[in-house]
């Protein structure tokens, strides 16, 4: 069992990382890792306050990691597939208001479906339909 994400802070820093948890999970991260020969490994983050279940994680912060490993990833996606398509778009994007909406589309994508982001369009004050617009040419 593993988690992902795809994102793009307020501040237009963009990641990528794997979470598991448990003693597979560990495994699990530390294979990944070792395979991709990238990224930041972080082992046995303890998550909850009993302390018997720990989380792992691998995460990519490089524009090059990131562009290795969507670019790799991206034909396999399903869920994530408009995230990453819009995160390396962002990266090389260098019109201020494009990277904008990218980083909001992003943003939204990840909240969709939930109070959080139909935070995100009052906060923005679009709809919807507008901020799927901002995939088009993905």
């Amino acid at each position: 069992e593993s988690d992902g994400f795809i994102k793009v802070s307020e501040r237009g820093e963009t990641s990528l990382g794997f979470v598991s948890a448990g003693k597979r999970g560990k495994v699990h991260c530390e294979q990944l890792h070792k395979v991709l020969d990238c990224g930041i490994l972080q082992l046995d983050q303890k998550v909850y306050k009993d302390g018997q279940r720990s989380q792992h994680r691998v995460s990519f912060y490089s524009k090059e990691d990131l562009r290795k490993l969507l670019t790799g990833l991206g034909p396999h996606l399903r869920m994530k597939e408009t995230q990453a398509k819009a995160v390396l778009a962002f990266i090389d994007e260098k019109d201020s208001t494009r990277k904008g909406q990218l980083r909001k589309l992003v943003q939204y994508l990840n909240w969709e479906g939930t109070q959080k982001g139909e935070d995100c369009l009052r906060q923005w004050g679009v709809d919807q339909d507008t901020v799927m617009s901002w995939a088009g040419g993905l």
